[in-house]
């Protein structure tokens, strides 16, 4: 599941001074461009998914107070893209997050879609002493009579119960990091790419680039932007080409993790809800803590994190502010450090502390020639996401079929999984595992340091296998590892299926009868768990585990085709392998990270090093 963060960069060009073509902040021109203004305090706030086209939405209902401009009812509904729903949420910077019992001043008037939302950010600041003569000003100018504007009396509403709950978990996540980009529990999200050594692809869409620019300047402008983030972190990006998305880019993500940056605003996104802005960066992530609070994003000092997953930023290049490359990488770095988990440093049009008005992550474009350069405030905050030299360690979850034996006889390989963990920085052995938020609805789990072990509570007929992608299970635990610092993402090892096996020695009834005609082992001869079959050198037992037909001497664990930059081999659906590599067949290393085939046929590729002669090796991880 995703969701999405939308943050909107205001363009200032020259000390500050506005763009000509983007709104003003002067209350003059927030009520031309409103057709209700009003004074109230928030009543309720719901979020919910969308039934058509799934996207989050809050529904904020105010309780009005004081009105200056425009006919509007007791209590009116605002309605704005946003917000936390379930696992999903989205968010941007021109729909705040209301609070109930928030006073504030509401600018609205009606976007395309027809719901009532907000002309600016500032506009639905609350009433803090930098807006009080704001309302001074209101007040004089409408002198006790509303000025004429909109009707809002289709638009109120009921005061309704809270929208968004948070998982029931006995312990919450926990962060206590600063200006980043979060949800209602403060919880940012970040990569995980970068923990295990691995590059996050970008595209660029320049479908509809202005003319004023050309592919090269734009690219170079994407590149160098990408290049301020990664020489401060542990992040590192890889240029995937150019693609026309064919939508927003906000919309084409697909949980991939790849970020896409679209030098275009042909989609009309960037003012969408009322705003006025000319870029936007965000992105998608999952809202999935469990029970005992750890969360799919990891920990990283002390604080939790969510899982990015569909990262994206949208730059309007048809503003001339950007026919510029140098404020173009600016803009871009600014977009990409919200798609990265940056808030603003500062949303003061008036910031007195230069240490945040000169960072990169100002809400206003400096346009003053710097380009795509962070400052110290930039590097802080971006290094409590993903600090460059100690990232968290990372591990891979696993899927347990269940063999149900009339007396339960631990067997080897049975009922038992591994979960392999590792960091870049870390020995193995230094990492500590730790299980957690385990069901008991048919069996208990135990392990052995990383090794975890399932006991069925009872001698079960064969269930058939849950769909690996579905989410479902029949049991299920979490574990993570600990470098002592950081803690990695937490993952699964779901009960899928069980299958009973009448004769215990870790072999299903089903699986004997489908291959051999019979259940029975001692029907013919070589049918056994420790029996090799079909005399290739694996028992019985091993190629059940392997997911291969013990009666085809060709079918087991084994390489069928290598090349210099592919190799593929035997493989079982959802499994984990490991490939191997030395250069004298004594001493091998992990040539790249686990691989888990989704169906019969495992794949690697880009395994090659600069070494003149490799062997390699596949391993099943047990």
């Amino acid at each position: 599941m995703k969701s999405a963060f939308l943050c909107f960069f205001l363009v200032f060009v020259s000390q500050y001074s506005r763009a000509s073509e983007l709104s003003s902040r002067t209350t003059e021109d927030h009520l031309r461009a409103s057709e209700a203004v009003f004074r109230g305090e928030v009543a309720s706030v719901r979020s919910y998914q969308d039934a058509l086209d799934h996207h989050v939405y809050t529904r904020t209902i105010v309780r009005v107070e004081e009105v200056f401009k425009g006919k509007v009812p007791a209590t009116v509904a605002l309605v704005n893209r946003g917000g936390v729903a379930g696992n999903l949420g989205e968010a941007n910077d021109l729909a705040p997050q209301f609070h109930p019992g928030q006073e504030r001043l509401f600018f609205v008037r009606h976007c395309a879609n027809g719901n009532l939302g907000l002309v600016g950010d500032e506009a639905g600041s609350p009433e803090t002493s930098l807006h009080r003569d704001t309302l001074q000003e209101l007040r004089t100018k409408s002198v006790g009579t509303p000025l004429p504007g909109g009707d809002l009396t289709t638009n109120t509403g009921t005061v309704e119960p809270a929208g968004h709950a948070q998982p029931n978990d006995d312990t919450p996540p926990f962060s206590a990091a600063t200006n980043l980009i979060s949800g209602p529990d403060s919880i940012g999200p970040r990569f995980l790419q970068q923990d295990r050594g691995e590059t996050i692809p970008y595209l660029i869409d320049v479908q509809y680039l202005d003319p004023a620019l050309t592919v090269t300047q734009a690219v170079g402008a994407v590149q160098s932007a990408i290049a301020a983030w990664s020489s401060c972190t542990s992040l590192r990006f890889t240029f995937a080409g150019l693609q026309n998305f064919g939508t927003n880019a906000a919309d084409a993500p697909a949980g991939d993790g790849v970020l896409r940056i679209q030098l275009h605003d042909f989609y009309k996104f960037t003012g969408g809800g009322g705003g006025d802005g000319v870029a936007v960066g965000g992105q998608g992530y999952n809202v999935d803590p469990i029970s005992s609070g750890w969360t799919g994003g990891g920990n990283v000092i002390g604080n939790d994190f969510y899982h990015t997953t569909s990262p994206w930023v949208i730059v309007q290049t048809t503003n001339e502010t950007f026919h510029d490359p140098t404020n173009l990488a600016e803009c871009l770095g600014h977009e990409i450090g919200h798609a990265l988990g940056l808030a603003h440093s500062s949303n003061d049009p008036n910031e007195t502390n230069s240490f945040l008005r000169e960072a990169i992550m100002y809400f206003a474009l400096h346009g003053d020639d710097r380009g795509a350069r962070l400052n110290g405030w930039d590097t802080n905050d971006i290094q409590q996401i993903y600090p460059p030299f100690n990232t968290p360690p990372y591990a891979y979850g696993r899927l347990m079929d269940i063999v149900t034996m009339p007396t339960q006889i631990p067997i080897p390989g049975v009922n038992s999984v591994e979960i392999p963990g590792f960091d870049l920085q870390t020995p193995t052995s230094n990492l500590v595992f730790e299980t957690s938020s385990a069901s008991s609805g048919n069996g208990f789990f135990t392990n052995d340091n990383n090794t975890i072990f399932y006991v069925p509570n009872g001698f079960y007929g064969d269930t058939g296998r849950l769909d690996p992608t579905s989410g479902e299970f029949y049991d299920i635990i979490y574990a993570r590892f600990s470098d002592g610092t950081n803690a990695s993402p937490y993952v699964a090892a779901p009960v899928l299926s069980y299958a009973a096996d009448s004769f215990s020695e870790g072999i299903p009834d089903s699986w004997r009868t489908n291959y051999f005609g019979d259940a029975d082992p001692s029907a013919g001869r070589n049918r056994h768990a420790n029996d090799d079959f079909d005399g290739d050198g694996y028992s019985n037992l091993q190629e059940y585990l392997f997911g291969s037909d013990p009666t085809d001497p060709t079918s087991n664990l084994r390489i069928t085709s290598f090349s210099a930059s592919n190799m593929q081999w035997q493989a079982k659906g959802y499994e984990v392998y490991e490939l191997f590599s030395s250069t004298n067949f004594k001493n091998w290393q992990l040539a790249q990270n686990p691989l888990t085939p989704t169906n019969s046929t495992g794949v690697a590729t880009n395994f090659m090093n600069s070494n003149p002669a490799q062997f390699f090796r596949v391993m099943k991880v047990p």
